[in-house]
């Protein structure tokens, strides 16, 4: 052992200086006279407060499931879409309404809606509801090919699809030639096939030429060109549900004789 280590060892001290044992008597004596110590009173122990914040969180979620679900604020369900087309002189319109799970009035309901040959839905207009849940929306003019959606309270309602007419027109272009003209913006059309039908002088449609339609200089416009040799018929174009799906609804052109 190193001279220095021993020289420290030497001076750290075998034991700590005690204080004098009267003085250690008294305080004693002290010590026992004080009244015993009084364990404070805790309004929340670990696990009660554990306890009550698992039933805190336990009871909100319960709120919040009974604000969603119970029968006196809004049934479990999601809400109702109906979408109306009618015509009033020249004009065509769409009349929305609709129903939520809830018999209370003033609900929010937003109106969404998403043009055909697009993806993501927009928010179109919001409204209310009046007593029993019922809401509208003002009549609107119908022109697009579109889908709407009511949404409340985080939920969704079915698809109300609207369908807008495809314009389908026949054209005349001499030599015996017809050139049936679709016109659309939503989709192409291009390579989908068109049918030229003849009547029967049972008053049936049956089909006599069809060919598929092309892409023309105008965007949206697209033609077939389609022969009739035979004078005097009774034609007319018509257009497949196959060929104007998704954003249309089959169509047929006026009615026209071949020369």
């Amino acid at each position: 052992m190193s001279s220095d280590l021993e020289r420290r060892l030497k001076e750290f001290p075998a034991e700590f200086p005690r204080p004098a044992e009267r003085v250690t008597e008294r305080v004693a004596d002290q010590v026992r006279k004080l009244p015993p110590p009084r364990r404070p009173r805790r309004r929340w122990s670990t696990v009660a407060l554990v306890a009550a914040t698992l039933a805190g969180g336990t009871f909100v979620g319960l709120a919040s499931i009974a604000t969603a679900t119970d029968s006196s604020t809004s049934a479990v369900g999601d809400p109702v879409i109906s979408a109306r087309v009618y015509k009033d002189g020249p004009s065509t319109y769409v009349e929305l309404t609709g129903r939520i799970p809830s018999s209370d009035a003033g609900e929010r309901v937003q109106i969404l809606e998403r043009t055909c040959g697009t993806r993501e839905f927009r928010i179109a207009s919001d409204t209310q509801t009046v007593a029993g849940g019922f809401w509208s929306l003002a009549p609107v003019f119908f022109y697009d090919s579109v889908t709407y959606v009511a949404r409340w309270n985080g939920r969704l309602s079915d698809e109300a699809v609207l369908r807008a007419p495809i314009y389908l027109l026949p054209f005349p272009l001499g030599k015996k030639k017809w050139r049936l003209q679709v016109n659309t913006r939503y989709q192409t059309m291009t390579g989908r096939p068109v049918i030229l039908q003849r009547r029967t002088a049972s008053g049936d449609w049956v089909q006599i030429r069809r060919a598929k339609l092309r892409p023309l200089a105008t965007f949206g416009m697209y033609g077939a060109v389609v022969s009739v040799k035979q004078r005097g018929l009774t034609l007319r174009g018509f257009l497949p549900q196959s060929s104007a799906r998704p954003c249309h609804d089959a169509e047929v052109t006026m009615v026209f004789r071949s020369q």
